[in-house]
Protein backbone atom coordinates (compact mmCIF):
# COMPACT_ATOMS: atom_id res chain seq x y z
CA UNK A 1 0.00 0.00 0.00
CA UNK A 2 1.07 3.61 -0.39
CA UNK A 3 1.48 5.36 2.95
CA UNK A 4 3.47 8.11 4.61
CA UNK A 5 6.46 8.12 6.91
CA UNK A 6 6.30 10.97 9.42
CA UNK A 7 9.39 11.99 11.39
CA UNK A 8 8.50 14.32 14.26
CA UNK A 9 11.32 16.45 15.71
CA UNK A 10 13.85 13.89 14.43
CA UNK A 11 12.92 11.63 17.38
CA UNK A 12 9.66 9.86 16.60
CA UNK A 13 8.95 8.00 13.36
CA UNK A 14 5.46 6.81 12.43
CA UNK A 15 4.35 5.04 9.27
CA UNK A 16 0.69 5.49 8.39
CA UNK A 17 -1.46 3.98 5.66
CA UNK A 18 -4.57 1.94 4.86
CA UNK A 19 -5.97 0.39 1.71
CA UNK A 20 -8.81 2.93 1.83
CA UNK A 21 -7.33 6.34 2.78
CA UNK A 22 -5.02 8.06 5.23
CA UNK A 23 -4.37 11.73 5.83
CA UNK A 24 -2.15 14.18 7.69
CA UNK A 25 -3.74 17.39 8.95
CA UNK A 26 -1.64 20.27 10.24
CA UNK A 27 -3.37 23.35 11.67
CA UNK A 28 -1.26 26.45 12.38
CA UNK A 29 -2.46 29.82 13.61
CA UNK A 30 -5.98 28.63 14.36
CA UNK A 31 -8.02 30.03 17.23
CA UNK A 32 -8.38 26.46 18.48
CA UNK A 33 -4.61 25.99 18.61
CA UNK A 34 -1.82 24.53 16.52
CA UNK A 35 -2.33 20.82 16.02
CA UNK A 36 -1.30 17.79 13.95
CA UNK A 37 -3.37 14.68 13.27
CA UNK A 38 -2.34 11.62 11.24
CA UNK A 39 -5.29 9.30 10.74
CA UNK A 40 -7.02 7.04 8.26
CA UNK A 41 -9.84 4.63 7.66
CA UNK A 42 -10.55 1.21 6.28
CA UNK A 43 -14.14 0.29 5.60
CA UNK A 44 -14.58 -1.20 9.08
CA UNK A 45 -12.20 0.80 11.30
CA UNK A 46 -10.81 4.28 11.85
CA UNK A 47 -7.20 4.74 12.96
CA UNK A 48 -5.31 7.58 14.63
CA UNK A 49 -1.51 7.38 14.64
CA UNK A 50 -0.70 10.91 15.84
CA UNK A 51 -2.86 13.53 17.55
CA UNK A 52 -0.75 16.23 19.20
CA UNK A 53 -0.34 19.94 19.77
CA UNK A 54 2.38 21.77 17.87
CA UNK A 55 4.87 24.30 19.21
CA UNK A 56 7.10 26.83 17.48
CA UNK A 57 10.24 25.04 16.34
CA UNK A 58 8.65 21.62 15.81
CA UNK A 59 10.07 19.91 12.74
CA UNK A 60 7.90 17.54 10.69
CA UNK A 61 9.24 15.51 7.76
CA UNK A 62 6.78 13.62 5.56
CA UNK A 63 7.82 11.09 2.94
CA UNK A 64 5.47 9.05 0.76
CA UNK A 65 6.40 5.36 0.97
CA UNK A 66 5.35 1.93 -0.27
CA UNK A 67 4.73 -0.20 2.83
CA UNK A 68 3.23 -3.50 3.88
CA UNK A 69 3.32 -2.64 7.60
CA UNK A 70 2.22 0.51 9.41
CA UNK A 71 3.01 1.67 12.92
CA UNK A 72 0.64 0.61 15.70
CA UNK A 73 -2.20 3.18 15.85
CA UNK A 74 -2.77 5.09 19.08
CA UNK A 75 -6.51 4.66 18.62
CA UNK A 76 -8.55 2.14 16.62
CA UNK A 77 -12.30 2.66 16.48
CA UNK A 78 -14.96 0.57 14.80
CA UNK A 79 -16.81 2.44 12.05
CA UNK A 80 -20.54 2.69 12.59
CA UNK A 81 -21.96 1.88 9.16
CA UNK A 82 -25.51 2.86 10.18
CA UNK A 83 -24.34 6.38 11.17
CA UNK A 84 -22.28 6.65 7.98
CA UNK A 85 -25.31 5.69 5.87
CA UNK A 86 -27.57 8.13 7.75
CA UNK A 87 -25.08 11.01 7.16
CA UNK A 88 -24.89 10.07 3.47
CA UNK A 89 -28.66 10.01 3.03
Amino acid sequence: MIGAEIIFNEKETVIIGTYNFAYIFVSCGSKTGDWMVAAGSSFKERYTWMDRPLQIGDKIKIRIVETEQTSQPLITQQSDRKKMKARYE
